[in-house]
C-alpha cells in the first residue's frame, strides 16, 4: 500500500519500521512522513514546509546530559533542540531579564491612571488649564514611547 495516498488517515501496517519517518519531494516542497502508535494502530502524518528539514543526531553520555540541561536552565530553555541550534550557529544565547522593564511598565500604568483622573478632573475646570493639560499628555505620550523603545531594543537583544 503506498504510503503516499493514506496520508492522514488511521490504517494497520504490516511493518511499522519501513514507515518510521520518510522524506518526500512533492511539488518542489518536501514533506516528512512520520508514522505514531496510538492504541495498536498506526497513524501516518505529514509535516509540511520545515524549513529545518534535515535531521542531525549525535550521541552524549549521563554526564554531558546532565551538563547541557544545567546550561539550558541557567539561560532559561526549556527545548533542547532551539537550544542546541542557537549554540551550533551562533555559539552564544543571550538571556535577557525583562522583570526590571515590566515593573516599570507597571508603575507606569499606575501614574498614568492618577494622571488621567487629574486631567479629567482639569477638563471639567475648562479653558484656564487646557495649556498644561496638553502638556501633561504630550509629557506622558513621550515617556510610553520611551518605555516601547526599551522593550523593542530588549527584545533585539534577547533574539541576537
Amino acid at each position: 500500500m503506498p504510503c503516499n495516498e493514506n496520508i492522514g488517515t488511521v490504517m494497520e501496517l504490516p511493518l511499522p519500521a519501513y514507515f518510521k519517518s520518510r522524506t518526500e519531494q512533492k511539488n518542489g516542497k518536501i514533506s516528512t512522513l512520520s508514522v505514531h502508535k496510538k492504541q495498536g494502530v498506526y497513524a501516518i502524518m505529514e509535516k509540511q514546509n520545515r524549513t529545518r528539514n534535515i535531521q542531525k543526531i549525535f550521541r552524549v553520555t549521563a554526564k554531558e546530559k546532565e551538563l547541557i540541561q544545567e546550561k539550558m536552565r541557567l539561560c532559561h530553555m526549556n527545548n533542547m533542540q532551539e537550544y542546541m541550534w542557537r549554540m551550533a550557529t551562533k555559539g552564544y544565547i543571550v538571556d535577557v531579564d525583562f522583570t526590571v522593564l515590566k515593573e516599570m511598565a507597571a508603575e507606569m500604568q499606575k501614574i498614568d491612571r492618577n494622571t488621567m483622573q487629574i486631567l479629567r478632573h482639569v477638563d471639567t475646570l475648562g479653558a484656564p488649564y487646557a495649556a498644561d493639560a496638553a502638556w501633561l499628555r504630550q509629557k506622558q505620550a513621550e515617556c510610553w514611547d520611551m518605555m516601547r523603545q526599551l522593550f523593542k531594543e530588549a527584545m533585539k537583544l534577547s533574539k541576537a
